[in-house]
């Protein structure tokens, strides 16, 4: 599993930053994005309740992004 949630956030990555010099976004905001769509996408498969999806995103978005891109640097 943690091989295709590392894949998953690296294609989402690649994709998005393809043609860097076109791109305006920082790539922080990039990295929250693919971020909570990988940890978003994990949580439609283990969550029971669509609440516990947002709340996943939520999260993710607000506490899990910036501290692994903190420990990216």
């Amino acid at each position: 599993m943690g091989g295709v949630v590392f894949c998953a956030y690296r294609g989402i990555i690649d994709y998005m930053r393809h043609h860097e010099e076109a791109d305006p976004r920082p790539a922080f905001v990039d990295h929250v994005i693919s971020t909570t769509l990988v940890s978003t996408g994990v949580s439609l498969f283990y969550a029971t309740r669509p609440w516990q999806v947002f709340c996943t995103a939520f999260f993710s978005t607000v506490l899990v992004a910036p501290f692994m891109w903190w420990l990216k640097k």
